[in-house]
């Protein structure tokens, strides 16, 4: 027999949170440390059950001008957005996705270099529609903490790096399609890994400060306990 290496090894992600694409989201309003509009990579597992809404799965704004973040478009697509305050700029993947099916995406932007995964492919196309976030906060599963274009669907494995992965580190996330830890990549650069439902619910039936792993942040949720889910990728 011969012996092969391969970069990539199997994990399993116990559970994961399912969004109503109505009010559902979890979000820091006090800045976590993560400057989106620096050198950064966004990766996120996600499936939605709607494919004709704009959905956010991470956004973020350091005022009511600037902002970015990751989402689905209205036209079955995937999309990285940025807008600078007097411009919109970013890539949009030209396949289209289909419902009630796992994908992983990751963002990353280096000065005016930007690039968009999807299952550790990197995609090609042009800015195509506006998902952005009129306040200063870190949200995932919406727009912002009201719950403007929520997602409706699961989440799973959200992290941020200040720093921007390559493309056989984000194939390595993606993994064959089952969840890698993310601390075992560039850990050193990782500022915000939410695990999305790992461990129990606690506060009068909310996720609070829920599947985060080793960051001092206080996430706010109006996510119950019953939308946690084992429904996960891998």
């Amino acid at each position: 027999n011969t012996l092969t290496s391969s970069p990539y090894y199997q994990y399993r992600s116990i559970k994961g949170m399912n969004f109503d694409g109505t009010d559902d989201n979890c979000y820091n309003d006090s800045n976590p440390g993560v400057n989106l509009f620096t050198a950064h990579t966004l990766s996120a597992w996600f499936r939605t059950t709607d494919l004709t809404a704009n959905q956010c799965i991470i956004s973020y704004a350091d005022n009511g001008s600037r902002r970015c973040g990751i989402g689905i478009d209205a036209n079955n697509g995937v999309e990285s957005s940025y807008y600078s305050g007097s411009g919109y700029s970013g890539v949009a993947n030209t396949s289209e996705i289909s419902a009630d099916t796992w994908y992983h995406v990751v963002a990353t932007q280096a000065t005016s270099t930007k690039a968009l995964y999807l299952n550790g492919v990197a995609q090609t196309g042009s800015y195509s529609q506006v998902i952005g976030l009129g306040s200063q906060k870190l949200v995932v599963g919406a727009q912002d903490s009201s719950g403007g274009d929520g997602m409706k669907g699961d989440i799973d494995e959200v992290a941020i790096w200040n720093a921007v992965l390559t493309p056989d580190q984000v194939l390595g996330l993606y993994n064959d399609g089952r969840p890698r830890n993310a601390k075992s990549t560039l850990p050193g650069n990782l500022q915000f890994y939410f695990r999305m439902g790992e461990g129990d619910a606690t506060g009068s039936g909310n996720v609070v400060n829920h599947g985060i792993v080793d960051f001092d942040l206080t996430m706010h949720s109006n996510m119950a306990s019953g939308d946690i889910t084992t429904n996960v990728p891998g």
